[in-house]
């Protein structure tokens, strides 16, 4: 008896939407769904309409999504390492990370970054200690916004 949850924030572009997917044991589900009718009433019906259409082209949607991000990777990385930015390269992940300057945790250069260049980016530290001296720039951006915000970035340090 067991039953599979899953998200369609990342797979298919839906970060925040809160809409996801059970499979499985059909009791469990039963159970589960009496649990969730007493929680909330639903997710809005656009939400439910989207992911809908998102399911149906399945593996195409995200071979595509998966296209423009590595596009988009390309372009931040290059600009990054013009500014001598020691960058994490994973292609697992719509995210760019890299190391921040000596002398900066990831706080205060995402500080810096912020009230200097205008751009919004992460600290590693926000997702534990191990993140400290690492920040996170977003791919999720139209690929120009991305550009013009990396490029603001090396032009700060």
């Amino acid at each position: 008896m067991a039953v599979e949850i899953g998200s369609l924030s990342k797979s298919y572009n839906m970060p925040g939407w809160r809409i996801g997917y059970i499979v499985g044991n059909k009791e469990i589900i039963k159970r589960l769904s009496i649990i969730k009718s007493n929680i909330d009433s639903g997710q809005f019906l656009p939400i439910q309409l989207a992911a809908s259409k998102a399911l149906d082209y399945g593996d195409y949607f995200i071979s595509y999504m998966n296209s423009v991000y590595g596009e988009r990777r390309k372009i931040v990385n290059s600009i990054l390492k013009q500014g001598n930015f020691d960058i994490y390269d994973s292609k697992g992940t719509f995210y760019v990370w890299f190391k921040v300057p000596d002398g900066y945790s990831s706080e205060e250069f995402c500080e810096i970054i912020l009230k200097k260049a205008q751009v919004m980016i992460t600290p590693g530290n926000a997702f534990g200690d191990m993140g400290e001296g690492f920040c996170r720039i977003s791919l999720t951006f139209q690929t120009d916004i991305l550009k013009s915000a990396a490029e603001r970035i090396i032009k700060i340090i």
